[in-house]
């Protein structure tokens, strides 16, 4: 079975990282807050714990939303709405895409930017463990972590020990305050580049915040394996994608 995934951009309505909680809010309002899959709360306030299946984003300074599955029907309910403002309503750019999720027979290359693998207590072994290598298989062993609980989302059960990821680059980013359980806390930010025998639909959101614009990942094609085609693949994977 087929992954639905739907970007939409709105060339009209610039958007800066800082500015995504106002977006959140805005596309909120329009529905009157009644449909949690745009927000994952309950009506008591409440988390609901799950992949979200609408995220906001920051698209090379533009407001944009990213649907996965239920997420791109509930899109075009939303960008059909005479409530969404005008200037959302005038232009839309939108890239749809089917991907059957599964382990592919050789490594794909992927990157994530502004990602945020870790939780409390891998982040308690971070500080415990200084050296690079310890550090470098632990973020690896989250973003596998992460790859399984999106797999897990969509339905499809990766074989066991079947999924191989291998962490190619690694660059620490300034760390990112987000509100968790009623208080800020700070997360460890980094770029990545890595290997993985598993087939990802573009524009996939990993780890904490991915509701909000982090963690967007992009698939780097093979013939684009140069230094410079990777620099390309990052502008395009995680332009303002978050708010540092």
């Amino acid at each position: 079975m087929k992954t639905p995934t739907t970007l939409i951009a709105f060339p009209r309505v610039p958007l800066r990282p800082h500015q995504i909680p106002e977006l959140r809010a805005m596309v909120n309002d329009c529905l009157d807050w009644q449909d949690d899959r745009l927000h994952n709360h309950t009506p008591e306030g409440g988390e609901i714990y799950r992949y979200p299946l609408v995220q906001f984003r920051c698209h090379r300074g533009h407001a944009a939303l990213f649907g996965l599955g239920e997420g791109c029907e509930l899109l075009q309910k939303l960008t059909a709405s005479p409530l969404l403002p005008e200037e959302f309503r005038a232009e839309m750019n939108t890239q749809n895409q089917q991907t059957k999720v599964e382990l592919s027979e050789n490594p794909l290359t992927y990157f994530v930017g502004h990602f945020l693998p870790l939780n409390a207590d891998n982040y308690q072994q971070w500080k415990e463990q200084p050296g690079l290598v310890e550090r470098t298989q632990l973020v690896e062993r989250a973003l596998t972590g992460h790859l399984i609980d999106f797999c897990t989302a969509v339905g499809y059960r990766i074989p066991n020990r079947g999924l191989r990821v291998t962490l190619k680059k690694m660059d620490t980013r300034a760390s990112v305050m987000l509100p968790t359980a009623g208080k800020r806390i700070k997360f460890l930010c980094f770029d990545l580049t890595f290997e993985a025998n598993l087939v990802l639909p573009d524009h996939l959101g990993l780890g904490k915040g991915k509701s909000k614009g982090y963690g967007v990942m992009q698939r780097i094609a093979q013939r684009q394996a140069s230094p410079k085609a990777r620099a390309v693949a990052k502008v395009r994977a995680m332009p303002e994608e978050g708010d540092e």
